[in-house]
Parts: structure tokens; C-alpha cells; sequence
């Protein structure tokens, strides 16, 4: 999992440094779209901090292409940091 989004993650940034965005959003959108399902499954593995980053990534991307979110990518990923929040959280105590 860490290695596939690693590496659409390193694609990305190299095709937004190109100047490249749609195909940026593009590697990232599929990085999530690999991810997303296996950390649904497993929040309690997950560290909350890597799954803002893809999120945040994701988001800047989006602004990057002029493309809106797609709502029901933003609303899966909120659940699974929440959930990983929650596991950590219990943790704590």
C-alpha cells in the first residue's frame, strides 16, 4: 500500500512540477482510488498523519486542474481519519 501511493505520489509531484496538473490529479486520484478501500478496512493500522497527506495532496491537486473534490472521495477519507483518529485516541488512554 505505502509503495503504490509513494509512487503515484512521487509521479505526481513530478507532473505537477511540469506543469503537467490533470495528469497529477490523475496519479493521485488513482493512488486513492487503490488505497482508499484497504484503509477503510483497516483504520486501525492507518496512521492518520499519512492519510492527511494524501488527502491534502489530493486537495491541492484538484486546485491545481481547477477540478473540484469529488464529494464522495472527501467524504470516505474524512471516515477512515476519523477512524484512525478514534483508534489513536484510545490508545492515548
Amino acid at each position: 500500500m505505502a509503495r503504490t501511493y509513494s509512487t503515484n505520489g512521487a509521479e505526481a509531484n513530478r507532473l505537477s512540477e511540469l506543469g503537467r496538473r490533470e495528469d497529477a490529479l490523475t496519479a493521485t486520484d488513482e493512488a486513492l482510488r487503490l488505497v482508499l478501500p484497504i484503509l477503510e478496512r483497516a483504520a486501525h493500522y492507518f496512521l492518520p498523519d499519512a492519510g492527511l497527506r494524501l488527502l491534502q495532496s489530493y486537495v491541492a491537486r484538484c486546485q491545481e486542474a481547477e477540478r473540484q473534490p469529488d464529494t464522495e472521495t472527501m467524504r470516505r477519507m474524512h471516515g477512515v481519519l476519523a477512524a484512525a483518529a478514534g483508534v489513536v485516541a484510545e490508545d492515548d488512554q
